[in-house]
């Protein structure tokens, strides 16, 4: 299994952390290893998105209560579970610093927290090899001024590769939110137009100051 390429900007929520990934428990189900991350709030703390992602259906036998799964990049999964109350749906997608719903004590625990897990497949399986620790993918300030600049460079950087990184994220779907507003750039043809190449200069460092800087940089392989 490859390792995960989603990164978090963000704890989703507030609260100490109560059950650290890799621990082991025991209960009236036996002997097991936490595959997630705990951390201790009082039922209706908000929950908020750490990352961006599409919510998806997931593998739910009752024991992380009312949760919420998102899809990231490249086949990795977060969940969210033991909520009181979610407010997104399966087929949302949903943006950094958006709201999932409220921190609870729904399915198997023993008091109120929030259960944040990232895996390789939304059955979540008990396999603790499919899991990985969610804070070894948290990303800090300084890292993501690094992502920043990384675009910026690009933005100035020689015609050609500027233009096939514009190309490559405008495919992807980073510009849709600005082209709403401004309309899509005009197409270059062979002439390489000047205005056309300062309007992509401008939205690559548009991009950069946005909250999706370090999935761009990450996408290009610049970072």
């Amino acid at each position: 299994m490859s390792e995960p390429t989603v990164l978090f900007d963000r704890m989703p929520t507030e609260g100490p952390i109560t059950g650290v990934f890799g621990a082991w428990y025991e209960s009236d189900r036996g002997r097991w290893q936490h595959r997630g991350l705990d951390i201790g709030c009082p039922t209706g703390t908000p929950v908020y998105v750490p990352a961006p992602g599409m919510v998806v259906p997931f593998t739910n036998d009752g024991s992380f209560g009312i949760a919420v799964c998102l899809k990231h990049a490249y086949g990795w999964y977060t969940l969210y579970a033991h909520l009181s109350r979610a407010i997104v749906s399966p087929g949302n997608h949903v943006e950094r610093g958006a709201l999932l719903g409220y921190s609870g004590a729904t399915g198997f625990v023993t008091g109120a927290h929030l259960h944040w897990q990232l895996c390789d497949s939304p059955s979540f399986p008990v396999d603790i090899g499919r899991s990985r620790d969610p804070l070894k993918q948290i990303i800090t300030e300084e890292q993501m001024e690094s992502y920043r600049w990384a675009l910026v460079r690009v933005s100035g950087g020689a015609f050609r590769p500027m233009l096939d990184a514009y190309t490559k994220l405008h495919a992807s779907g980073y510009f849709t939110d600005l082209e709403a507003i401004e309309g899509p750039a005009a197409p270059i043809d062979g002439n390489n137009d000047l205005n056309d190449a300062i309007v992509r200069r401008e939205r690559l460092r548009w991009l950069a100051g946005g909250p999706r800087a370090l999935e761009a940089a990450k996408l290009l392989g610049v970072a």
